[in-house]
């Protein structure tokens, strides 16, 4: 496969970049559609879109038509694909990139929490901080 600049990209280049080893945690062993991809990564959709087709350039992904559905289909791994999978699968990686997205989801509940509590109680946010709190804060903020 060639990259940007006209040079050929290797399996190991591709997997190095962003979103690449991602994908082969994310894919069904009988396919997944693209939007199912994408939110299931960290990366935008172009990036999505460009990693399948670099993936699918180098062996380890196959288009497959869904029947019935119009222009829809599923990428699928292909032996390479798979062999890299298990790989993965074995050394814990698609482990750990689960447990991430469940703790990024988990997160942003509670950061959409916090907006939520900001917003009810913004006006006692603005009052002067008492000295316990004041005192609990200076281990984050230093002395």
């Amino acid at each position: 496969m060639s990259g940007d600049d006209g040079t050929d990209v290797t399996l190991s280049a591709h997997l190095g970049a962003k979103g690449a080893v991602e994908l082969l945690c994310e894919i069904n062993p009988d396919g997944s559609q693209f939007n199912r991809l994408v939110e299931g990564v960290s990366v935008s959709r172009s990036t999505v879109s460009t990693r399948l087709q670099e993936g699918e350039e180098l062996g380890l992904y196959e288009r497959q038509e869904i029947q019935g559905r119009g222009t829809s289909h599923a990428y699928q791994l292909t032996e390479t694909g798979a062999g890299v999978r298990l790989y993965l699968d074995h050394s814990g990686l698609t482990e750990r990139h689960r447990t991430i997205k469940m703790l990024r989801q988990q997160f942003d509940e509670g950061v959409n929490e916090l907006v939520t509590w900001v917003a009810e109680n913004e006006g006692d946010l603005k009052q002067p901080v008492q000295d316990d709190l004041r005192e609990h804060l200076r281990r984050y903020t230093g002395p």
